[in-house]
């Protein structure tokens, strides 16, 4: 479900729910030919069963007069299943273009540009604007820390 929508997996869930809507539109096809072919079997089966499937008492004859709406109904229901796989085939294609172009995804899990930038922002004085020569203190739970110049607190060290 997640790679409906998610392109990490490569919409893999897209793939798939293509691939499977031709194998129901072939359910379709084959309930109408069957329900085409045998029609009055099928209705005198709902005749003789109508206690057990706990139907009125002329089920029949008001399926007979529905039986061109469910014919349009199960027609409609297969060729939007047998449209599923192109149509599910090209938005898939056209996303995974769309992840690899995009620049807020990284293009590979190098992080060398991710590290160049964090240098830069400790080079900078990243101590919230203070002096980058001078080492502050800062208070923090009753003890003082100090900080080196590049704004990162030495506490590790064991010096107060």
């Amino acid at each position: 479900m997640i790679s409906y929508f998610w392109g990490g997996c490569g919409r893999v869930g897209l793939k798939f729910s293509a691939v499977v809507g031709p194998y129901v539109a072939f359910v379709y096809l084959t309930i109408v030919i069957s329900l085409g072919v045998d029609e009055s079997g099928f209705l005198g089966y709902l005749d003789e069963n109508k206690n057990v499937l706990f139907m009125g008492p002329n089920v029949a004859a008001n399926c007979r007069k529905l039986m061109p709406l469910f014919f349009t109904i199960l027609i409609a229901l297969g060729l939007l299943e047998a449209f599923r796989y192109p149509i599910l085939t090209g938005v898939q294609l056209r996303l995974l273009r769309k992840d690899e172009g995009d620049a807020l995804i990284p293009a590979s899990n190098n992080t060398t540009a991710n590290a160049g930038l964090t240098e830069a922002l400790l080079e900078e004085g990243g101590g919230g604007g203070g002096n980058k020569d001078d080492a502050e203190s800062v208070k923090s739970g009753g003890g003082a820390v100090k900080r080196e110049s590049t704004g990162t607190p030495n506490w590790w060290d064991g010096q107060e």
